[in-house]
């Protein structure tokens, strides 16, 4: 990484995300070469989750220090305050999802439900990708955020309660597959 711990830009869910009545925060896009995201790297997040999901294209991407190979099929999960850097290639091809705790939590009675999934939080110093290899799965995965992506761009009614019901859906594939 290029610059010092204490120069490392940190951003809020605000400057990417739609905003709930309830304050609740999330957005679900896809990701690639022409995504219109202004940020500099390293940064990190001060109050949001993110999953990425390749599908297609390579590089690196750096997490807390720790190096990961980008290939096509490999997600990827960040928890706040995490510091990252992504280098791909050109025909990068994908999904990302972020959201806030309180949009998570926004239906659940246990506070800390986000605590069960092994790849935020990990009490290792490290954050490995999930490497999808399976093509039912990687096709059920990608299914999922496309559907989130047309809930996000709609008004239909419920579509918050669709999107989070989605992200419940995609949190636990990756989970039942994470090693």
């Amino acid at each position: 990484m290029k610059h010092k711990p204490e120069h490392i830009p940190v951003y809020s869910i605000d400057k990417f995300s739609k905003k709930t009545a309830g304050g609740a925060q999330y957005n679900v896009e896809v990701f690639n070469k022409d995504r219109d995201f202004k940020v500099a790297y390293p940064h990190r997040h001060d109050d949001f989750y993110e999953i990425l999901f390749i599908t297609n294209g390579n590089g690196t991407y750096t997490i807390d220090l720790q190096e990961y190979q980008i290939k096509p099929n490999t997600v990827f999960f960040l928890s706040p305050g995490q510091i990252h850097e992504i280098s791909f290639s050109e025909d990068i091809q994908g999904y990302i999802f972020l959201f806030s705790s309180i949009f998570y939590l926004s239906n659940k009675t246990d506070p800390y439900k986000l605590f069960e999934f092994p790849f935020f939080y990990s009490l290792e110093y490290n954050s490995p990708p999930l490497y999808l290899t399976d093509i039912k799965s990687i096709n059920e995965l990608d299914s999922l955020f496309k559907k989130a992506i047309v809930e996000v761009n709609t008004d239909a009614i419920d579509s918050q309660e669709a999107t989070h019901a989605l992200l419940d859906l995609i949190l636990i594939s990756c989970k039942r597959l994470y090693p």
